[in-house]
């Protein structure tokens, strides 16, 4: 099957019209006239409901430098080929056109031409080279070759056909890289490193860059280099000095939100889409981002009408009421973000923790089956969800072609009884205090750690855990963190066992593969063994039962059609639940956000999951203010 797309044919350069502050600075010699800032063939957007007009702001709020996410999550998203809005095809984006031949192992992008960064820049195949030669397969620079940019455990031959052509190809079927391409943890980084800009931290490109690099208080090219090109879990790209593809582009760095409270992020004057009447996009002059203490403050903020667009750190249940009766005081309208997300919380049990005492007993699925049964779902659903929800393990949502039945209830039932019975057979001694320990009488005892993000009330939940754990005899305790914590611990393999947002509930399972085969960094339950198929350091040799289980995901990534992808994925869920690696407490219902009832273009639902970043992926820069 051989794939492509073009969007549209070139409006006549006369058709052009630009935004008043555009005009503006054109009559005063600072910028080019709008057809030669734009590409020869730019994206022809068609509106949602009307061609808007210009003018005006769009404010979110923010929660700190932390919270940095939500800027990529609104104005960040920008890949080579994305999905459409109704998340059912990959269509052009930065790329005009793709091409993929019969056994997906050839990807040709066809760029835009006369495409420029946010400072006028050209834009051609020479930044994506840069950004694979010079950082992607530098080791040094690179933390390693992600899965989905790999096929039979080697990256692609990236050929630079000419200035506005790419072509990557496989040693072997890659049928989900398109996928990966369009979604965010591939795509943005092919389209995120000028290497105008940053090839003057590079040694490579810049002989003086030790120099520089103790200049800027860095110890030599390679920490700065890193320091300013950062990955894809960094903020570095929203400094106010790094050139952009974007919509809007940031006038200072996210770090100025600790002095003057909000970021500000003004339109792109060379952004590549326009409507079909041939008005450059965005419509909307800024994008200001209000720094906020926390999720009360946000929420008055909602009330208030300060808020115009946004479900990030708002659509939280226990808001649901609240913000539902203050709709016409506050000026907006509930919008539903149609989840991908399959559960409310991810329990994993490190399975690869370095404590040998505590590996044993982690790694027996009996003790992970006995700690499900131990939970009292519903009773979670009822205080911390609002009643909403059903119990659930990680497993697809039934209403995705993925769904399994026997993945989504097995070991679901409230079943304490059980649960002991199961533990005797593992931890049969206890102390004085009822707590079981290990056969030397040594307490056996674990932490559980949550942090408060994605407004799902994690310590909440895991605070209901560990006390239905300790009526079994699991003597677990909560410590609660932040993110940045959170993300250090797992990443190093220090923590016990962590509670986490369920991603990967529709077709992108396909992609996020966290919970159900450790494929990928994010699988907390054994992140080492992930690091042994990738060859990175601290890896560690999985059982064999799961190096099967990776060459089953291998064999879905060989598999060129979406169809075949998809009866592979089936079998290979079959397995992991077999395995039963993970563990849930209850399917997440459908999701919600505010937008102010004068926006025009607002959609009325935003599909939303881990790598679709809501609400961007709806489009923003063709929202507009009716009034």
């Amino acid at each position: 099957m051989a794939l492509a797309g073009v969007l549209a044919f070139p409006l006549a350069a006369s058709a052009y019209q630009e935004a008043p502050m555009l005009a503006e600075q054109v009559a005063a010699g600072a910028l080019p006239p709008v057809d030669e800032r734009l590409p020869a063939e730019p994206l022809v957007l068609e509106p949602r409901e009307a061609v808007g007009t210009y003018g005006g702001e769009l404010t979110f709020g923010i929660k700190g430098m932390a919270d940095w996410v939500l800027l990529q999550r609104t104005m960040g998203y920008e890949p080579l080929v994305t999905w459409n809005p109704e998340w059912d095809e990959i269509v052009p984006n930065i790329a005009k056109a793709f091409h993929v031949n019969e056994d997906a192992t050839e990807f040709v992008f066809e760029l835009r031409e006369g495409m420029k960064w946010s400072d006028g820049h050209p834009f051609t195949a020479d930044d994506i080279v840069f950004w694979f030669e010079d950082i992607l397969l530098d080791p040094d620079v690179s933390p390693g070759i992600p899965t989905g940019m790999r096929a039979g455990g080697e990256p692609p031959v990236l050929t630079k056909v000419d200035d506005l052509t790419v072509k990557f190809e496989f040693e072997e079927s890659n049928g989900l890289f398109l996928q990966y391409v369009a979604y965010a943890r591939g795509g943005f980084e092919m389209t995120s490193f000028p290497k105008h800009y940053f090839e003057q931290f590079h040694l490579k490109y810049n002989e003086n860059a030790d120099e520089l690099a103790k200049e800027l208080g860095f110890s030599n090219w390679l920490d700065m280099f890193q320091d300013r090109s950062g990955d894809y879990m960094a903020p570095w790209r929203f400094r106010g000095d790094v050139p952009v593809l974007l919509p809007w582009m940031l006038q200072t760095g996210l770090e100025t939100l600790a002095s003057s409270q909000q970021v500000v992020a003004v339109r792109n004057p060379y952004y590549f889409k326009v409507d079909p009447e041939g008005n450059q996009l965005p419509y909307i002059d800024r994008a200001v981002y209000a720094s906020v203490q926390d999720d009360e403050v946000l929420l008055l903020k909602a009330l208030n009408g300060e808020i115009d667009f946004q479900d990030r750190n708002i659509g939280i249940d226990a808001n649901r009421a609240v913000l539902y009766d203050g709709q016409e005081a506050g000026g907006y309208r509930f919008y539903e973000v149609a989840l991908s997300d399959m559960n409310t919380g991810i329990i994993s049990i490190n399975q690869t923790i370095p404590d040998d005492r505590k590996r044993e007993i982690f790694t027996n699925k009996d003790f992970r089956i006995a700690l499900s049964h131990a939970i009292n779902r519903q009773e979670i659903i009822d205080i911390v969800h609002q009643g909403v929800g059903e119990p659930w393990q990680a497993a697809p949502r039934p209403d995705t072609p993925l769904y399994s039945e026997r993945l989504a209830k097995q070991y679901t039932e409230y079943d304490p009884d059980l649960a002991n019975r199961m533990l005797d057979a593992i931890l049969p001694d206890r102390g004085a205090n009822g707590m079981r320990t290990y056969s030397d009488g040594t307490p056996f005892t674990f932490v559980l750690e949550a942090s408060d993000a994605h407004g799902l009330r994690f310590p909440d939940a895991a605070e209901l855990v560990v006390r239905y754990w300790q009526e079994v005899g699991i003597d677990a305790q909560v410590r609660v963190m932040d993110r940045a914590l959170l993300d250090q611990r797992r990443i190093a393999n220090v923590q016990d066992a962590m509670i986490w947002r369920g991603f990967g509930g529709s077709l992108d399972a396909i992609v996020d593969t966290r919970w159900y085969v450790p494929v990928t960094g994010n699988s907390n339950f054994g992140i080492p063994w992930t690091q042994w198929a990738e060859g990175e350091a601290g890896g560690i040799e999985p059982p064999q039962s799961v190096k099967d289980h990776m060459a089953m995901y291998r064999e879905v990534a060989l598999t060129p059609t979406l169809e075949g992808q998809i009866e592979k994925y089936g079998e290979l869920l079959e397995v992991s639940a077999d395995q039963f690696y993970v563990f849930g407490i209850s399917l997440r219902g459908p999701g919600f956000g505010i937008v102010k009832t004068d926006l025009g273009n607002a959609p009325q639902v935003v599909p939303a999951g881990g790598d679709i970043l809501d609400p961007a992926h709806s489009r923003l820069e063709q929202l507009f203010w009716k009034n």
